[in-house]
């Protein structure tokens, strides 16, 4: 069975993978990940940072996922990608969050060049971590919260 461009097995693998603390690590498809962030939509974004935007993502069943979408930037590319999937894969703590799955996938598109409409291949590379519903640590110990009841 089909959901809109990807397989229903995949999202219950995906299922499967975020709700088994045991399970490793998956491959994911881009129109999986569009699908649970609502096409990357601005309001799922939870974060920025200098190698990309982080997304909430919701899958059926109720569980959330944090899929970064890394940015297209000069010395990131296949090997830089595939050496932190690796490193990830390698990480398992408690005080760490999950590392669920990846996205490598060649992409075509319609950009415009010099006033023409052309079709150019852009590689979309995400990641996908557990979702931490009280963001990121760094607002603990840096001193930005707002009040006191944030923690």
């Amino acid at each position: 069975m089909e959901g809109p461009g990807f397989y229903i097995s995949e999202l219950e693998e995906l299922e499967r993978v975020v709700s088994d603390p045991t399970a490793k690590a998956t491959r994911l498809s881009i129109s999986l990940l569009r699908h649970i962030t609502d096409d990357f939509s601005e309001e799922l974004i939870v974060g920025r940072g200098g190698f990309g935007v982080v997304y909430k993502g919701v899958l059926p069943n109720g569980l959330a996922v944090a899929v970064r979408k890394i940015s297209q930037t000069d010395g990131f590319g296949d090997k830089e990608f595939l050496n932190e999937v690796g490193n990830l894969m390698m990480v398992a703590h408690k005080n760490i969050v999950r590392f669920i799955g990846y996205c490598s996938q060649a992409q075509s598109e319609s950009v415009q060049f010099q006033g023409r409409y052309v079709f150019a291949e852009s590689i979309q590379r995400l990641i996908c971590m557990e979702y931490m519903p009280n963001g990121s640590l760094d607002r603990y110990i840096h001193g930005k919260l707002n009040t006191a009841s944030e923690i």
